[in-house]
């Protein structure tokens, strides 16, 4: 009796470790802003990256990370919280403004799209991001238009705006047409204040319908559904921070391009952000980028 409950005191303590592991890889960030403090000494630009987990780059391809670790001449600091819509990102703008960012990059929305498709959606993402209403359009132009006035006001940072990618890799779907009408928003705002936008969703479509064209694999492409993500999200890391797998790969098992769970980018949807981010930089002559 005593070797059955050892064992099971055993078994019980493994699972409670080993979860602890796994959220403490998926949620750390040593390079938040909240971390940072200015030493004039650095006398590099620095630049803010603003979002959810996608930015943050722990559940999927960190490419903020890679940006930092390639270019050393600027400091990298990465503000995406996982699971954020843009009420959140405004609610935390603070933050980024107390650090006096030299350029700014923002890609929020893809909670947003989401929590929209459906008011089941909308309630869990309500619940879990303790938002004070249901994700909508308009509220989220609303967020996101507060988002850019207060970094106006400020702050003298540039700021990059980036089209929200694609969910799921259906361009039939419904959830695909809920993201372009947020991406619209972020056109629309960036006319209005005169910012330049990069196109991540147009060009992670070429990504997408090229690799469909190479597989002939359209029929075999899953539909996105929230439960199929959570499944595919938990296993996912799973076997990238337990087994070693590249995000690339375990996109590859679940028949996705770009992604590895429909939403997180893998390596290929990954390394082309971080080349839109990069060239944008370099046309950036005024901070001397």
């Amino acid at each position: 009796m005593k070797k059955i409950i050892l064992f099971f005191f055993l078994t019980i303590l493994s699972l409670v470790i080993f979860s602890g592991f796994i959220l403490y890889q998926i949620n750390k960030n040593p390079m938040h802003p909240r971390h940072y403090i200015s030493d004039k000494e650095y006398n590099k630009k620095l630049v803010v990256f603003a979002g959810n987990s996608i930015t943050h780059g722990r559940v999927g391809y960190d490419w903020v990370r890679s940006l930092s670790l390639n270019d050393t001449s600027k400091i990298y600091l990465n503000a995406g919280m996982n699971g954020d819509l843009a009420w959140n990102v405004n609610q935390r703008i603070d933050e980024i403004i107390k650090c006096n960012p030299d350029l700014v990059f923002l890609l929020i929305g893809s909670n947003d799209a989401m929590g929209s498709l459906s008011k089941d959606a909308g309630e869990f993402y309500k619940k879990f991001k303790n938002l004070p209403l249901l994700p909508a359009l308009g509220w989220y132009e609303k967020n996101y238009d507060q988002i850019l006035q207060k970094l106006l006001k400020s702050t003298s940072a540039k700021i990059i705006l980036i089209t929200i990618p694609w969910v799921g890799e259906r361009e039939d779907s419904k959830i695909i047409s809920i993201i372009k009408e947020h991406n619209k928003v972020i056109k629309k705002l960036s006319l209005k204040y005169e910012l330049k936008v990069l196109p991540f969703f147009d060009e992670m479509g070429k990504l997408i319908l090229s690799k469909h064209q190479q597989n002939n694999s359209t029929e075999m492409i899953p539909v996105y559904t929230r439960k199929k993500n959570a499944s595919l999200s938990v296993f996912g890391i799973l076997k990238y921070y337990q087994l070693g797998f590249s995000w690339n790969e375990i996109g590859d098992k679940n028949n996705l391009s770009a992604t590895f769970d429909f939403i997180h980018l893998n390596e290929r949807s990954g390394i082309l952000l971080e080349h839109l981010v990069q060239q944008s930089m370099k046309t950036i002559n005024d901070l001397n980028f």
